[in-house]
């Protein structure tokens, strides 16, 4: 089903239930035959921009091109509205290397520009060679990150879909993470921080430790006898001890730390896996 529960950019949230509406489309383009055969996604690509037209304020066109530009790049469906961020919308195939060259050409045509913001949203489904999603969220990121280095109020977002379910790539939105334990036992947590407290909480009573410095031994820097400058918080004490996690996370890019206690987690029979709402 289409994951816009937690969705705060309603654009984007009209997107995923057009896509989800027109699901039917990328289905018949998945097992259609003749590999050039793209009617179908030519099909979604007018039908979504219809449906964008009918169900919010922006105007939506398809195979729009920059004005004053000599390239011929042209985007899948633009949408403006005056005095609101311009949204991109490019339909691929998960291939890492189309989603990065597109990125690529519509933030230099289009992104870069100071005084505007810029909504990118890729919108993809199953390459039917296999593979490429990971690489295609890999480069989604990377785009985000270039976007709001160029204009704070710019973004990028993945939306990916098998024509049946809609997933939602957002990477300004807190993350979730499936905890599983020795036993199989599953648990969904937001936010590294609450997935951390969950798996040393879980760790603590399952190995009945009752002292800080067993603790200690085993999340290591991760774990404080005190709160420090805005860096740990309390989890529970341990043999008249206060617990205190830490807080300081980066996921990505330098710095990144959440590996490392991912890792580390894994070695104690606890696996983190990051999912999209």
């Amino acid at each position: 089903m289409a994951k816009t529960k937690n969705q705060s950019d309603p654009i984007i949230a009209e997107i995923m239930n057009g896509t989800k509406i027109l699901g039917g489309l990328i289905q018949q383009h998945l097992v259609r035959i003749g590999r050039n055969n793209h009617r179908f996604i030519k099909n979604f690509q007018n039908q979504l921009c219809d449906y964008l037209n009918n169900n919010t304020n922006y105007q939506w066109a398809p195979e729009q091109k920059p004005k004053y530009r000599s390239e011929g790049d042209s985007i899948d469906i633009l949408g403006t509205c005056k005095g609101c961020p311009t949204y991109i919308i490019e339909i691929d195939a998960t291939r890492g290397d189309q989603v990065a060259k597109k990125l690529l050409s519509r933030i230099a045509l289009w992104g870069i520009e100071k005084n505007s913001a810029v909504r990118y949203v890729a919108l993809l489904y199953p390459n039917t060679q296999g593979g490429g999603k990971s690489e295609s969220e890999k480069f989604v990121r990377f785009g985000n990150s270039v976007l709001k280095k160029c204009n704070s109020e710019s973004s990028c977002a993945g939306i990916y879909t098998d024509g049946i379910d809609v997933e939602l790539w957002d990477f300004n939105q807190q993350s979730v993470f499936v905890i599983t334990n020795q036993d199989g036992e599953k648990e969904c947590v937001q936010s590294m921080t609450r997935c951390a407290m969950a798996v040393i909480d879980s760790y603590i009573a399952r190995n009945n430790i009752t002292n800080y410095s067993d603790v200690r031994k085993v999340f290591k820097k991760f774990v404080d006898v005190q709160k420090g400058p805005s860096r740990y918080k309390y989890l529970r004490t341990v043999g008249g001890t206060p617990i205190f996690v830490y807080t300081q996370w980066r996921e990505y890019g330098n710095g990144a730390n959440w590996i490392e206690f991912v890792n580390l987690c894994k070695g104690k029979g606890y696996s983190i896996e990051k999912v999209w709402k």
